[in-house]
């Protein structure tokens, strides 16, 4: 693992070890400017996240380190298809989540976190990022940004091929913000296909990040399936506890539109557990009768 970079974000920084590696929890801000909900591309239907990330595209290369420098057992049961549901998720009634910490903990229509919740163990990953300067975006709980520095190594050192970070962490007001402005410029019907109620996001666990790659302008478009970071980023991506959380043929029980971009952080036992059986985290709670 390259060498990590600490950034002093405000006057106080903790420290903590975990497997013998040196993490910084950074305190964050629920500020969201104007800029990250405005629409980048009108004509980008295909590009989910499109009104939600400004995403820079002046990279001048293409290693591990950052294009900018901050200083910084759970057991299977048998796959009964009859409890998979058949129709689009589409929740008649909420609950709340008892517990917001577990790394498996379900956050979907149904299920939500409290609009008070951050994580403890924020920190920023030593991983490529496709924006310049400091945004809450980049962190991830401490398991999750160790694990996700271990995919980038992977998918460089293995296939020779650069994933660049572009959303994790998001507070429950900035989701609520850009909730809000879809609703304004895209209608319910699309938001609701494609962006989280505030509360109801992965993204506000710390556990979820949205990677793309150069091949398609750093965009967070399902054209990334089709590339070869996107392929391997599918085949691979449970090695690290990684699954992709929105497949294009689970669309009737997520009740989002196909994100092969969106990976979330599981785990590797339970990772394993959703990739070899095809089955989604809520396929997985619904099937063993759990409750978030």
């Amino acid at each position: 693992m390259k060498k990590r970079i600490l950034v002093m974000i405000t006057a106080t920084i903790f420290f903590a070890g975990c497997n013998n590696r040196t993490s910084n929890y950074i305190p964050i801000s629920n500020t969201i400017s104007e800029k990250e909900i405005e629409n980048k591309s009108e004509n980008d239907s295909d590009s989910a996240l499109a009104i939600e990330e400004i995403i820079e595209k002046d990279f001048n290369n293409n290693t591990q380190s950052p294009g900018h420098i901050i200083d910084n057992n759970d057991e299977t049961k048998g796959i009964d298809e009859s409890m998979i549901p058949k129709e689009p998720v589409i929740p008649e009634e909420v609950t709340p989540i008892n517990t917001p910490d577990s790394v498996t903990s379900l956050v979907n229509k149904l299920y939500y976190l409290p609009s008070n919740y951050i994580p403890n163990d924020l920190m920023i990953p030593n991983v490529r990022f496709s924006f310049e300067g400091y945004d809450d975006k980049m962190l991830l709980r401490e398991v999750a940004a160790i694990a996700l520095e271990d995919l980038f190594n992977a998918a460089e050192e293995e296939e020779n091929l650069f994933l660049f970070a572009v959303s994790g962490y998001r507070s429950y007001q900035r989701q609520k913000a850009i909730y809000e402005r879809n609703l304004q410029t895209r209608g319910e019907e699309w938001t609701n296909k494609y962006s989280a109620k505030p509360g109801h996001s992965e993204h506000q666990t710390g556990l979820a990040m949205d990677v793309t790659s150069k091949a398609v302008g750093f965009n967070l478009t399902s054209e990334f399936a089709s590339t070869p970071e996107g392929q391997w980023l599918k085949a691979n991506a449970h090695r690290f506890g990684f699954v992709i959380s929105y497949p294009a043929d689970k669309t009737h029980i997520t009740g989002y539109n196909f994100e092969p971009w969106h990976i979330r952080y599981v785990g590797i036992d339970l990772a394993d557990i959703l990739t070899d059986n095809n089955i989604t985290l809520d396929e997985y709670y619904y099937m063993n009768n759990l409750t978030p």
